[in-house]
């Protein structure tokens, strides 16, 4: 009922809330004031090979802090604007223009966070439809699909001697990776444009929640692969005999090969999960198996093969 209560009274402020961002504070006497403070950790495996297991420095978060009462004056800060510094800590970003935020004097609080960092209220979020590196976008758009989310219940200005709340983020939707070899073994990623056709590109996020939902019910849209990190989609539901569902284009010394993958069974992708492919090329067609593990550790629970024919540029 928790959840329930403070989404409602987020629900019927959020038109005032729109055009400015109200936060309150604890009215006692300045050297009474406990600063919040946060700082940013996210479940082992990002979205690309770093060897620390936080965000990115200089990313923005949105955060939430909710005072553990049923009123409409429980709002401390509304989708406040945050900056990853350096040691994973959140800072409040130049940008913000609003004051610090401090614990309540009694009260525990409830906090919400996801990045990246949207000024819009309405949480509807999109993957970008090319994740692929080029000298223009580096890997900022592959970066950037990857909704992070993280929540802290019952936090007061007791829990901790510095007043920070350690925020662990998770992986909301499902990471997809790719690798590509010919029959005897070669690699042939450097040479392979990968798709993800006939799926959906966008999901909305309760933040209060944590509930993820999709956006539109059309599965049309097509997203294109980074050759080394692979590709971050929402999580929805591939029909079986989905004609064109992974499209690799193989550049041979005699031209481009274009192969499909036909869904064979209903696939399923599921938030915080990473699907990997493994393909192997032959003369006309491709023979496929895929690995289901959790995002965060890499462990194989599923697999599966699959044969389609090739198809010519």
């Amino acid at each position: 009922m928790k959840h329930r209560s403070i989404y409602l009274i987020l629900t019927a402020i959020s038109s005032i809330l729109v055009a400015c961002q109200q936060e309150t504070e604890w009215a006692g006497t300045d050297h009474e004031k406990v600063e919040i403070r946060f700082s940013a950790g996210v479940d082992a495996l990002l979205t690309k090979a770093d060897p620390h297991a936080g965000i990115a420095e200089g990313q923005n978060v949105g955060i939430y802090v909710i005072e553990a009462i049923n009123s409409p004056d429980s709002i401390i800060a509304l989708n406040k604007n945050y900056k990853t510094s350096a040691e994973n800590k959140l800072v409040v970003d130049d940008s913000e223009t609003t004051k610090m935020i401090y614990f309540p004097e009694k009260n525990d609080v409830y906090v919400y966070a996801y990045q990246p960092y949207s000024a819009s209220p309405h949480n509807d979020f999109y993957v970008k439809v090319d994740q692929r590196s080029d000298a223009f976008i580096g890997d900022k758009n592959y970066y950037d699909s990857d909704l992070l989310y993280a929540s802290r219940d019952t936090c007061n200005r007791f829990d901790n001697d510095t007043s920070t709340i350690s925020l662990k983020f998770k992986h909301m939707l499902s990471r997809i990776t790719c690798k590509v070899k010919n029959k005897d073994g070669a690699s042939l990623n450097d040479r392979a444009e990968i798709r993800i056709d006939n799926i959906r590109t966008g999901a909305s996020l309760n933040v209060i929640t944590g509930e993820l939902n999709n956006l539109g019910t059309s599965q049309n849209q097509s997203v294109i692969m980074h050759k080394e990190f692979g590709a971050i989609i929402p999580p929805q539901t591939i029909p079986n005999n989905t004609a064109r569902f992974l499209r690799i284009i193989i550049e041979h010394e005699s031209g481009k090969m274009t192969y499909y993958y036909k869904t064979d069974e209903e696939f399923i992708f599921e938030s915080g999960k990473r699907y990997d492919f493994v393909i192997t090329v032959e003369d006309d067609s491709i023979n496929i198996k895929y690995y289901v593990s959790p995002w965060s550790d890499g462990t194989i629970e599923d697999d599966s093969n699959g044969n389609v024919s090739a198809t010519p540029n």
